[in-house]
């Protein structure tokens, strides 16, 4: 069964654009799946990417067949772009501290932050399918910590960065992605799951208010189903999968050259007047 068309990430053609030149981009969760689509579009764009995640090689941490082998980081420079990798926990506020710093010390500065990395319980064969009162409440906490704690520590020491920086010649000091997911809208997935990305899509609307005068904007992009480390499990069951692309008006699920795509919109000079956004890449699922 195809899931969606062959994703074409590894493209090695430049954009002629190169509308990211000269910015520097820290992604989350830079290892696998969406993460290191919106990497390999950032840095075909020309930007400066640090590859920040648990591990460097995304086979460890159990993403795609086709993504294991090579590393995110050291793809793109074989590629010609300037790409690090820095070992982060999301959940840590120092380690997102020092991130964000150390970035600044190698760069000179910061102008995207993409909070990308988190976690599926439904990725937990023990825990798929189960209804709150079945519920594990460590499954719950540490499903908070990385989901929502990790993109306000994100947001946060982003935010101090930029109003530490000088504005870029537009007066935009910084652009704030982060990752959420259709259940940022409705509840399609287990408690902690919606709860977590329910939570994202309010503190990217907090930060937007908050930030707007200061020219800092913060939007969500909020994902339907894609080939993900997330959506693994369910991958070997053609039922499953026949079942779940039916609730997708398009007909398919997301390619992650499509994902990162919109996840590039929002760090483009195109989105100058957009803040707050929810942008909903879902093929219309929660259109309906």
């Amino acid at each position: 069964m195809t899931l969606v068309p062959q994703d074409n990430l590894d493209d090695p053609q430049p954009l002629p654009e190169g509308r990211l030149r000269g910015r520097v981009a820290v992604i989350t969760g830079a290892s696998s799946g969406i993460g290191r689509a919106i990497a390999f579009r950032f840095s075909r764009e020309g930007a400066k990417i640090v590859c920040a995640d648990l591990q460097p090689d995304c086979e460890s941490i159990g993403s795609r067949l086709q993504d294991s082998g090579f590393r995110t980081d050291e793809y793109i420079r074989r590629q010609g772009g300037d790409a690090t990798f820095a070992i982060v926990d999301v959940s840590n506020a120092s380690l997102m501290c020092e991130l964000i710093a150390k970035t600044v010390e190698k760069h000179g500065r910061l102008d995207i932050m993409v909070n990308n990395a988190g976690i599926c319980p439904e990725s937990l064969p023990d825990h798929f399918g189960k209804r709150i009162h079945e519920c594990d409440e460590n499954v719950f906490y540490n499903t908070m910590m990385v989901n929502c704690w990790g993109v306000f520590l994100g947001c946060k020491y982003a935010v101090r960065q930029f109003l530490n920086q000088e504005p870029r010649a537009s007066g935009d000091r910084g652009w704030i992605i982060n990752v959420g997911s259709t259940a940022s809208f409705v509840a399609s997935g287990p408690v902690a799951y919606n709860t977590s990305k329910g939570a994202t899509l309010q503190c990217t609307r907090s930060v937007a208010v908050e930030m707007a005068s200061e020219r800092i904007h913060c939007n969500i992009l909020c994902p339907g189903d894609a080939t993900t480390p997330c959506y693994k499990p369910h991958i070997d069951s053609e039922t499953a999968v026949a079942e779940s692309i039916k609730s997708y008006p398009w007909g398919r699920f997301a390619t992650l050259k499509e994902l990162a795509g919109a996840a590039f919109f929002l760090a483009s000079d195109d989105a100058g007047y957009v803040t707050g956004a929810a942008l909903a890449a879902d093929g219309g699922f929660t259109a309906q």
